[in-house]
């Protein structure tokens, strides 16, 4: 009994040691923020206004005064939907609800505090379009509604939706090293992959990745990127064809910013599972029978709160198992055309290699595209965290 209450102990506190550890370095990766200039109603200047903006989801909130131009900035927020609050001394609150922040944005708001006690408030109910003030870009942010409805090429984000965004051209098929060993095709637990994606008019080598802040691109090749976020883990994907910000000048073309779901106040999840077999499957090119196919990608994420308003975790974790029969064409010499060779010269050149390195052939006639054979069946077994 007391063995098993240390080790109850143990676990607790190694999990309270995480949360904390977790918790600290998480604000370093957050972007996005707000801006504001607080005037009244005849446009000049609030100073020392207080602004707090709360995220919905998780209540966690952010605050800052704003300067002698009435100006004030909240930055190192995660994306969600947020509320805005100001309140300064001889005017009426003002508050904003419902404000969607999306990954990497700095959003503006226009508070305009009508004169009165602090005790009454101005409730803004509507919202316009958002407007970015702070930048001139060409792309789209792809919301997680957007990801679960868009038929996913191989479960793979970049090679199915990143050609959504205007200025951006390509087919978005993966190119390089497609797919682990054994798998089928674009799949997100490949090491490596490059996608024909093309922006600003340059080549596929010369996109950026980056997921949640951090660039993921290969440090052995350009344009390849060393991680593919399971769809189920995405709570939005931004696509931009031209960046000016300083930041983001490391690479000339598309710009794919990939930002992950987190924990909220109350626990979430998700199941799923990718299945494909020979039923599902197409003749190719050149017809006949098709190999042996069959893949599952199967999973699931959860998050919920470890301190309510405070804390949170949220992660996944997924698997690919596959069965592939490949197929290959060659061509290479007829046994007709090597017993001529071998009898009618047999001190060439070429009759030596026909005995050194004698060629393998299946049975299948030659430039025959219904006879090509399937060579290897492998399996394979992947998993992602």
């Amino acid at each position: 009994m007391l063995s098993s209450s240390r080790s109850f102990v143990i676990r607790v506190f190694s999990l309270f040691i995480f949360a904390i550890l977790s918790f600290a370095p998480a604000a370093a990766q957050f972007k996005s923020g707000f801006e504001a200039t607080i005037v009244d109603p005849s446009g000049a200047a609030i100073a020392g206004a207080q602004v707090t903006v709360t995220n919905q989801d998780t209540q966690v909130q952010a605050s800052a005064i704003s300067d002698g131009q009435g100006y004030v900035h909240i930055r190192n927020l995660p994306l969600g939907i947020y509320r805005a609050e100001v309140k300064s001394a001889g005017f009426k609150a003002w508050l904003q609800s419902n404000i969607k922040l999306e990954g990497d944005q700095v959003r503006t708001l226009y508070p305009k505090l009508a004169i009165g006690e602090q005790v009454t408030s101005v409730t803004v109910t509507s919202e316009s379009e958002s407007v970015d003030t702070t930048r001139g870009n060409v792309g789209r942010t792809l919301e997680a509604k957007t990801v679960q409805d868009s038929p996913l090429i191989g479960e793979n984000l970049y090679a199915s939706i990143a050609t959504l965004a205007p200025g951006v051209t390509g087919l978005g098929d993966a190119s390089g090293n497609i797919g682990a060993a054994g798998s089928i095709g674009v799949t997100p637990f490949a090491s490596e992959n490059g996608f024909q994606i093309n922006a600003a008019g340059q080549r596929q080598e010369m996109n950026e990745y980056q997921v949640d802040g951090v660039t993921v691109n290969s440090n052995s090749r350009d344009g390849v990127v060393n991680i593919d976020p399971e769809p189920d883990t995405v709570a939005e994907m931004k696509v931009t064809a031209s960046s000016f910000q300083a930041d983001k000048g490391v690479q000339s073309g598309a710009l794919i910013e990939t930002f992950t779901k987190s924990g909220t106040n109350t626990f979430h999840g998700s199941l799923s599972e990718m299945h494909f077999d020979n039923a599902l499957a197409a003749e190719g090119e050149f017809g006949g029978v098709i190999p042996k196919t069959i893949r599952n990608d199967f999973g699931g994420t959860f998050g919920g709160p470890i301190f309510k308003d405070k804390t949170f975790f949220f992660g996944s974790l997924f698997w690919m198992r596959s069965i592939l029969g490949g197929t290959r064409g060659a061509m290479m010499e007829t046994q007709d055309f090597e017993n001529y060779v071998t009898t009618n010269y047999p001190n060439s050149m070429a009759t030596r290699f026909f005995q050194a390195a004698p060629p393998v052939r299946f049975g299948a006639p030659v430039y025959d595209p219904n006879g090509i054979n399937s060579l290897t069946v492998g399996q394979c077994q992947q998993y992602s965290v």
